[in-house]
């Protein structure tokens, strides 16, 4: 290599160094914080336990006449619940156009102005969340704060903030559509995420409500870092002296913090590499594992159909509702049928006619419909898995739904689909792009192997040990370019 390129080389090592340096050091310690405390979200878990019985003698309307009232009993929609809200019996429904309506079952009217400061009071002193006695406190309607930046909450917008007043700190949102809680938090929670997740995925609030400028920083910062690490790795290795040495004695030809920082670097290398690659690789970035077909198109061919659309719903009047929470209405190949859940999280399966569906029953018309899923390809293998998986698994205090039908197709994606064999919903699809991204990303990033996740604290060593590795050698970056910045003219 020419002295002009190797210089070229150490310029841009350096100067890049410098301006990434500290953004390096903040990503490994956010990422020991992210190992332990999840960005707040409510799980499907939570959603559940916090709400109260059904009362069956309120109920005075029935699905049809609920998609009527919202105009839908023709075109049918894409889901639909009978759950509690605000006391009352309501449904919960998404239309076509993925946007939820709320109509009371007691009365048949639609939830269609908003809800009022008192009315989210209600709304959380009825739930689950609330013991008896809690001073409830109005914090406010926000359309978006730190922790309600995803899309997901898009369709939900405006919500309301309602504090518990409890030890704890907790907070709960409530949406202005639907009057449903969507989202909890808790005082512990919102601190370890600003150290955590929210610096580790460059998540401030004014940068993330700009999907598309947060998704290009992000990539270009990945980029950058990659490069940094690249080409350290090349003036690592150009600067030392394994056989030889300096004169000064040693491999390396530096002193005091940049000896470190040069034998930490190249130790640590490898590692670092595969960080800053599969941190790039989680943005998918370029359209690299985006998929050619719609899924949710592919499910709704699998469930043949809207619901509401072709095949009559339900009604849920006519079974019994003793100690029910919710009810949902599911459909395979045009079928329908209602999944009652009670506070053990365990759906009960009823047929059109009121009647207890036998679970071999209901298994049998699942599996005859997994080929609906792609019409254009034929089914080669369909196991259940018992215990998770490789592809299939939850992480800490979130477990997936086991057991599961895994489904796995010949077509130019070679797709594989989730689906629970009782209730027949799809849990999830992943294509052959999917599978590369999971191992470029989780298996690399936060090591995603099942030997190391089902020994854990094994796990936890390993992990702690190199994000510390990282850390501290980020740390001598930081000190090497304070110390650079600040040189003596002379």
């Amino acid at each position: 290599m020419s002295k002009r390129l190797k210089r070229y080389l150490y310029l841009l090592h350096r100067w890049l160094g410098i301006a990434m340096c500290l953004l390096f050091a903040l990503w490994f310690g956010s990422g020991i914080v992210l190992m332990y405390v999840h960005y707040p979200t409510l799980t499907e878990q939570e959603r559940i336990a916090a709400l109260p019985p059904l009362d069956p003698a309120a109920i005075a309307i029935g699905p049809a006449r609920a998609l009527a009232m919202m105009g839908a009993e023709n075109s049918g929609v894409v889901s639909l619940r009978l759950t509690t809200i605000m006391g009352r019996p309501s449904y919960a429904i998404v239309d076509s156009h993925n946007q939820p309506f709320t109509v009371f079952a007691d009365d048949g009217s639609m939830l269609a102005s908003g809800i009022s400061p008192s009315m989210a009071l209600r709304v959380v002193a009825e739930s689950g969340f609330a013991s008896p006695g809690t001073q409830l406190a109005y914090s406010g309607q926000i359309e978006m704060d730190q922790w309600t930046v995803s899309s997901r909450y898009d369709s939900l917008r405006p919500l309301h903030r309602v504090a518990l007043g409890d030890d704890a700190g907790t907070e709960l949102y409530v949406s202005d559509v639907t009057g449903q809680i969507v989202l909890d938090t808790d005082r512990a929670e919102r601190f370890w995420n600003w150290l955590g997740a929210t610096i580790h995925w460059i998540y401030p609030l004014q940068l993330r409500r700009h999907p598309g400028l947060w998704a290009d920083v992000v990539v270009c910062l990945s980029v950058a870092g990659l490069l940094v690490v690249v080409t350290g790795s090349v003036v690592g290795l150009l600067r030392l002296r394994p056989r030889k040495g300096y004169r000064q004695g040693g491999i390396s030809p530096y002193r005091d913090m940049r000896r470190w920082h040069h034998l930490l670097g190249l130790c640590s290398a490898a590692f670092l590499l595969t960080f800053m690659f599969s941190g790039l690789m989680s943005m998918s970035p370029w359209g690299l594992f985006a998929s050619s077909a719609s899924a949710r198109d592919q499910i709704l061919q699998y469930q043949g159909g809207l619901l509401g659309h072709d095949a009559e719903l339900p009604d849920p009047r006519n079974t019994v509702l003793d100690k029910v929470l919710e009810v949902n209405w599911r459909q395979v190949s045009g079928s329908v049928w209602l999944e009652l859940n009670d506070s053990a999280g365990r759906g009960r399966i009823v047929a059109a006619d009121g009647s207890d569906r036998p679970e071999f029953e209901q298994r049998s018309l699942v599996l005859q419909s997994l080929p609906a899923l792609l019409i254009d390809a034929a089914v080669l293998s369909v196991a259940e898995l018992g215990a998770a998986d490789a592809y299939y698994y939850g992480r800490q205090q979130r477990p997936r739904r086991l057991p599961v039908l895994r489904v796995q197709f010949d077509d130019p994606e070679s797709t594989w689909f989730h689906v629970d064999p009782v209730s027949g919903e799809v849990l999830g699809r992943l294509t052959r792009a999917n599978r590369v991204q999971r191992w470029l990303y989780n298996g690399l990033h936060s090591l995603d192997f099942r030997l190391l996740l089902e020994r854990r604290p094994l796990w936890d060593i390993l992990m702690l040990g190199l994000m510390g590795l990282g850390l501290v050698f980020s740390v001598s970056s930081v000190v090497i370019g304070w110390r650079r910045l600040h040189r003596s003219p002379r």
